[in-house]
């Protein structure tokens, strides 16, 4: 049983390294992109200077409607850190229940960790929010990138009574121990069933063309798996595709800006109405 459970550890880590090289940027540029439009600028607390965190835990639901919640934490400014390591404790009916948690690489970038190990159940509160009782974290490790340990011969360590937060408008998956925002992932494949629709089906009708054949090849490249490898073969290693779509829209948005502008400087510079009534 031991052999059993070593070789397909083993095997588990080789397919998540294999994995990775794939699909790995794709996430990385989706969640960049839903921290860069919705980036949390206040409310973070810190851990020795170290490690910062949100006192308020994202709550997931997941195929068995069972919420998940997430932890988000990320490194101080200034600081790039090799590996950490966490403690997180409650207790619930005179029972402790504690979760490890390790982060390999961490930097400004936040990242989420799902507390599966930790009960915690929502409590009414005046406030905004629903509290999920006392949490009491610790920090056991904070390597840097010359593996000096930032926490060795020191006890870095905080109580707080964190907060339910809900995101039913944004969707997260969970890949290689950690939840990633998709949101712009969805948005790409979107725009590509909604561009398929326009040349197969809006364009037959309007030129008389027949119907039939166009849905069927339009459902065939919409479907699930359809948008899946269309997606994924423009978006594999490097997510090209993806940079490439949303490099276009800032160009467009600050395109209308422009000219936002240049119509709102005409306006201005624009001569008085020779109709103006004078007083």
């Amino acid at each position: 049983m031991i052999h059993f459970d070593l070789s397909f550890g083993a095997a588990q880590k080789a397919a998540d390294h294999v994995s990775k090289k794939f699909f790995l940027s794709a996430y990385e540029t989706s969640d960049n992109a839903y921290w860069r439009r919705h980036g949390i600028r206040s409310g973070w607390q810190t851990l020795g200077g170290i490690v910062e965190y949100l006192p308020r835990f994202l709550a997931v639901t997941e195929d068995d409607d069972t919420p998940v919640y997430l932890f988000t934490l990320r490194a101080a400014p200034n600081l790039d850190l090799k590996r950490v390591t966490l403690k997180i404790k409650v207790r619930k009916s005179g029972e402790i229940h504690q979760q490890t948690i390790t982060v390999d690489g961490l930097c400004r970038i936040p990242v989420r960790k799902a507390l599966n190990g930790i009960p915690l159940k929502p409590k009414p509160s005046s406030t905004r929010g629903s509290k999920l009782g006392n949490v009491y974290i610790k920090l056991i490790e904070a390597v840097n990138g010359d593996g000096v340990d930032l926490v060795a011969g020191s006890k870095v360590a905080d109580i707080f009574s964190p907060e339910r937060m809900e995101s039913p408008n944004h969707r997260f998956a969970k890949r290689w121990g950690q939840y990633w925002n998709i949101d712009e992932i969805n948005l790409d494949k979107n725009n590509f069933k909604t561009h398929c629709y326009r040349q197969l089906v809006q364009s037959a009708g309007q030129l008389w063309r027949p119907l039939r054949g166009r849905r069927l090849i339009y459902s065939i490249m919409t479907g699930r798996l359809g948008l899946s490898l269309v997606f994924w073969s423009q978006n594999l290693f490097d997510a090209k595709g993806m940079r490439d779509s949303m490099s276009d829209v800032v160009s467009h948005q600050k395109s209308m800006k422009r000219d936002l502008a240049g119509k709102a400087a005409g306006l201005s510079n624009a001569p008085c109405s020779e109709t103006a009534v004078s007083v």
